[in-house]
């Protein structure tokens, strides 16, 4: 069962739905399944507009991130496609969001959440964004997004973060008097903040290979689990060389040994992807490698 274990009699046709989507995602058919989300979207908020219980509106709710997750999926890898990776990167962050939310409500097993949380976190690690940029503010208050009473105030029933009959409680800046800091952080709350972003960057060429192995039918985006990298250094082909004790040729005075010698090994970046369809376990190695000077 690839959907959630729940609004099964409400939605007969929901599993259908939601293969149909990985389908059309894993054949790269990002439209198709954005479309198909759509509809799926929008016949659970309908529904949950006619029903009176609340447990089946939080299922609405629950139900409804997942197919925003589905959504984000195929969005991240429409960017990537289109070498809009700074842009794809923020689709994954908010795929991840939605693994982190859907965790926090639903606690079956879920062999879709299971494969995604998987496969997502390791893309992440691919990306070469080490540095972000965070801003802090004094906020007057923070307002309930259900009662619009101050969520930290005896005033407020709500407990951030939960739900209550469909709709999650969130806490609202209101009143914001002035930004307190700026700052260029590696472990921020919001990754999207890239600073200095370049989807020009010679590392994303591991994801123009990627998208090669599926253009030639190797891989698809549903296919694989996990990737990993591997950094060494190789020898470069194209460096010139000298005696270990001769002068070096740059003209620094010093001896090949203790100047240039250490530019005859450039970095190695290389790319393990374990194979591994979202339908089928089985596992092999597909490596796709880079160099860099």
């Amino acid at each position: 069962m690839y959907g959630l274990n729940i609004l099964a009699a409400e939605f007969p046709d929901i599993e259908r739905a939601i293969q149909d989507t990985l389908r059309n995602i894993s054949s790269r058919n990002y439209e198709n399944a954005l479309n198909a989300v759509e509809k799926s979207q929008t016949a659970i908020t309908e529904y949950k507009s006619t029903t009176t219980e609340d447990q089946t509106k939080n299922n609405c709710f629950i139900y409804y991130g997942f197919f925003e997750l589905l959504k984000s999926l195929a969005l991240y890898w429409r960017d990537v496609e289109a070498e809009k990776y700074h842009a794809s990167w923020c689709k994954l962050q908010d795929a991840l969001d939605c693994l982190r939310q859907l965790k926090r409500f639903y606690k079956e097993d879920n062999i879709t959440l299971w494969f995604l949380a998987r496969q997502l976190l390791s893309i992440e690690r691919v990306y070469p964004y080490k540095y972000f940029s965070s801003c802090g503010f004094i906020i007057e208050k923070y307002e309930c997004s259900l009662c619009s009473k101050n969520i930290d105030s005896d005033d407020c029933p709500h407990i951030k973060g939960q739900l209550y009959s469909g709709e999650m409680a969130i806490a609202i800046a209101r009143n914001i008097k002035h930004i307190d800091h700026l700052a260029i952080v590696t472990n921020p709350k919001n990754k999207r903040l890239v600073f200095a972003p370049d989807d020009s960057r010679q590392e994303f060429d591991l994801f123009r290979k990627l998208i090669l192995e599926f253009n030639a039918k190797k891989c698809c985006p549903l296919s694989f689990t996990r990737v990993q990298l591997i950094e060494n250094k190789r020898v470069d082909p194209d460096h010139k060389r000298a005696p270990r004790n001769s002068l070096c040729y740059c003209g620094s005075g010093k001896k090949y040994k203790n100047c240039c010698i250490k530019s005859e090994r450039m970095p190695h970046i290389h790319m393990n992807i374990s194979l591994g369809a979202l339908i089928d376990s089985s596992e092999s190695p597909l490596s796709l490698s880079r160099s860099y000077t």
